[in-house]
């Protein structure tokens, strides 16, 4: 096997198990990160990328709950605008194109996966609000 490609498995397993921990300890990106006010982050009023933060969605899965809500899947472009104006998410979500990145510190990081993978999500659209918003936490 290629070295990068052995490299990328061990950054995405170390994500994963990131995830893992704080999903079973019930923290999660939205009480650690501040959110900065120039970010452009869906609300339930206006259009924008919004972040799944469950680490529990193959590919197929991703793009089909995000249409649940009437959204759909974010372009890599959409996620860098929102990154680059300040969204801070920290999760590996699902993209377009079987593409997955992690938001952080204005700069994306990622790039094509295997749909099996169990991720978060980006999505477009106008973010979704309730209790299934809260148990996928959305942010």
């Amino acid at each position: 096997m290629d070295m990068a490609y052995i490299s990328i498995i061990i950054i995405v397993v170390l994500l994963l198990l990131y995830g893992g921990y704080r999903m079973f300890f019930g923290t999660s990106s939205k009480s650690t990160s501040k959110i900065n006010p120039n970010c452009r982050r869906a609300t339930k009023d206006k259009i924008g990328v919004f972040c799944i933060g469950k680490n529990i969605f193959r590919y197929v899965e991703a793009r089909d709950t995000v249409e649940k809500f009437g959204a759909r899947l974010a372009t890599m472009d959409e996620l860098d605008a929102a990154c680059k104006s300040g969204c801070n998410w920290n999760t590996l979500g699902w993209c377009q194109d079987f593409n997955a990145f992690i938001c952080r510190n204005g700069k994306l990081e990622g790039g094509a996966m295997p749909g099996q993978l169990r991720l978060g999500v980006y999505a477009y659209g106008f973010k979704p609000v309730g209790k299934e918003a809260e148990d996928l936490m959305i942010l």
